[in-house]
């Protein structure tokens, strides 16, 4: 069971909807080679006369289409509208959408309604039940996922903070406030807060849940034949052929060794400080268990990595094609079970997320039992869809 917070799908999809159902994950080039795989055929009959015939051009499904999709309480759903959303969420992850073949579009259209439609359908009922749409409530909203994440990962949520540094050039803060000035995000708040006044989950209801799941909740020993090791990179100058400079590299990573020789506490502050690799920031150097004949870094690391003691470190730096690094051998992990006190933020927001998804149900449920809403559109049966 995993939540997926606002903070997560909010970055990963750069378009603000509480269930678009959308999932997009093909490049132009492979778009065009399906399109063309799906193209009207051509064929020769071999005899004499070469008799030539072409077959009918396939029906595009986005044509059969109506172009009112949904309704819920007069408020239309037209296809141009969910094709405008498909569209931005698709530009957002680099695809252009026009490039795309139809039957793939169509497959993922009946998603993108369920998500407009549930967002009218839990709008109006949260603003029934006296929960306002505003900016403040959606900073709260990120700012509680936030703290949430900071106790239960913090190592995405550093991974996070460096996407959008990246990828937005601002900082977690600074995206908060903007993406909290979007409307869709607001109304998005205002949904969770209605959804968190309803539904609950008792103590009771996690120990259960844990007394039945104990095996989920157990950290597996590191495999047979593999070491546990942390590392510390010292990332190669752009030319290689700077003598200088690689020396340069060269010593500093020398000299991080010394320092760990002399503290072998240092390790962890000089990985977040000082490694190039991700590994640094995120899991103070850990590469976690490493299998023989796989390692990215190369044969010498992993000679090295197999051949030092538990807690040992090499003498020299070794380089790879990415760098000068500075090897570590960890204790291997043993199997553990996990307490409950341990799983228990992790178990509740599970519960949590198979509540709201029976209780989203039946709201939609309830709402096309009334009338208020319809749907002019059947979900695809067993189709392909673009994964995200």
């Amino acid at each position: 069971m995993r939540k997926s917070s606002a903070l997560t799908r909010v970055f990963v999809v750069g378009a603000i909807s509480f269930s678009t159902g959308l999932m997009i994950n093909l490049s132009a080039d492979e778009a065009k080679k399906t399109d063309a795989a799906q193209a009207p055929v051509v064929s020769l009959k071999a005899n004499a006369d070469v008799d030539t015939k072409i077959e009918a051009p396939k029906i595009n499904p986005l044509d059969a289409m109506p172009e009112v999709l949904a309704e819920f309480d007069g408020v239309k759903i037209t296809k141009k509208e969910i094709l405008d959303i498909i569209g931005e969420q698709a530009k957002a992850q680099g695809v252009d959408i026009s490039q795309l073949p139809p039957e793939l579009l169509a497959n993922n259209v009946f998603g993108a309604v369920n998500g407009q439609v549930s967002m009218l359908v839990f709008s109006k009922e949260a603003a029934k039940a006296g929960f306002k749409v505003g900016k403040e409530a959606a900073v709260a909203l990120f700012n509680r996922e936030i703290e949430e994440m900071a106790q239960r990962n913090p190592q995405q949520l550093e991974m996070i903070k460096g996407a959008i540094l990246e990828k937005e050039k601002m900082t977690l803060e600074q995206y908060i406030d903007k993406m909290s000035s979007d409307p869709r995000m607001q109304q998005t708040a205002a949904i969770t807060a209605w959804f968190d006044s309803i539904i609950t989950v008792t103590d009771q209801e996690i120990a259960e849940f844990y007394e039945n799941s104990k095996e989920r909740f157990k950290t597996p020993s590191d495999p047979e034949d593999t070491v546990r090791v942390s590392h510390i990179m010292i990332a190669l100058p752009e030319d290689e052929k700077d003598e200088k400079a690689m020396a340069a590299a060269s010593e500093k990573a020398q000299e991080l060794i010394t320092k760990i020789k002399n503290d072998a506490t240092e390790f962890e502050k000089l990985a977040e400080t000082e490694s190039a690799c991700p590994s640094g920031k995120v899991t103070k150097g850990s590469l976690g268990p490493q299998t023989k004949g796989q390692s990215i870094y190369g044969k010498d690391f992993e000679e090295i990595a197999f051949a030092l003691e538990v807690g040992k470190i090499n003498d020299k730096p070794i380089k790879s094609l990415r760098g000068y690094h500075i090897v570590r051998r960890d204790e291997p992990a043993v199997e553990t079970q996990k307490t409950l006190e341990e799983v228990k933020g992790f178990i509740k927001n599970g519960l949590i997320q198979q509540k709201r998804a029976e209780f989203s149900k039946a709201e939609m449920d309830k709402a096309k039992a009334a009338g208020t809403l319809k749907f002019f559109i059947e979900p695809p049966q067993n189709q392909p869809m673009m994964s995200m």
